[in-house]
């Protein structure tokens, strides 16, 4: 199913969960991706990360159009990224219902952020309850929709 997010945070419809991704590189370093490989990576982990809680519905959403655009059958795969996009369709069959959605950059903020820290070695991060302290400043300024 396609969707075009627009504005800012918005909730998932009932009965879903929404995963944000977003992927991060380093342009001076040497990549075995580059960023549509990066981004497609960041989109099938967030199908493991739903697969791995026992989610039935999944929303997961992403700043990379042109990704979303090949998972969803909107745009030709590159060959760049082809291995990834397979990999991706295939494990999101295993959920009940699992949408990918496109959301500009701009209302996506709050991902990009968590991405970048994972690049300078904050890596894996979880939290149930509260967000860690230096993150409350950019979500408060995230524009939210109802």
């Amino acid at each position: 199913m396609v969707r075009e997010a627009r504005g800012g945070w918005q909730k998932p419809c009932g009965g879903f969960l929404k995963i944000n991704v977003d992927g991060a590189w380093k342009w001076k370093t040497r990549l075995v991706f580059k960023p549509h490989g990066c981004r497609g990576i960041s989109c099938s982990n967030g199908v493991e990360l739903g697969q791995n809680l026992g989610l039935r519905n999944v929303l997961i959403e992403g700043d990379s159009q042109a990704v979303i655009n090949m998972i969803n059958g909107l745009a030709v795969v590159n060959q760049e990224v082809k291995i990834i996009i397979d990999g991706i369709k295939v494990l999101s069959r295993y959920f009940a219902s699992c949408i990918f959605s496109y959301r500009h950059r701009s209302s996506n903020s709050v991902v990009h952020l968590l991405a970048s820290k994972g690049l300078i070695g904050l890596g894996y991060s979880r939290w149930t309850e509260s967000p860690p302290i230096w993150l409350l400043d950019p979500m408060s300024r995230d524009e939210v929709s109802s």
